[in-house]
């Protein structure tokens, strides 16, 4: 089993190793078949010798859940209910009168 400070040296060397070769004038096909790594593997890291912006994987937009369009009614009926709470399986129950399909954990989750 390998460490962080173990994989980050590997991580490190394999980096360095590209520079070199890429500096020799050799392909990314090459690189990756001597390096026994992946041609994408070559190009990220030379895309991290580049630029180290562009290094990083972009963020992506949230994916809607099951729960999203319901919140707008949670959130009201629960702002409704103050200072009393609404238990969570009474919750649950009116919104699956409204076709909702998840489950009662997403709904705790939620609120």
């Amino acid at each position: 089993m390998t460490t962080l400070y173990q994989r980050c040296r590997q991580t490190l060397e394999l980096r360095v190793e590209i520079a070199v070769l890429l500096r020799q004038g050799m392909s990314i096909r090459g690189i990756a078949r001597q390096l026994s790594c992946s041609r994408q593997t070559v190009r990220r890291y030379i895309r991290m010798l580049a630029s180290p912006a562009k290094a990083s994987y972009k963020t992506r937009a949230p994916r809607p859940g099951k729960l999203d369009p319901y919140k707008p009614y949670i959130l009201e009926r629960v702002y409704a209910a103050r200072p009393h709470w609404i238990p969570g399986s009474v919750m649950l129950r009116e919104i699956q009168l409204r076709r909702y399909s998840g489950g009662y954990s997403m709904l705790r989750a939620c609120t």
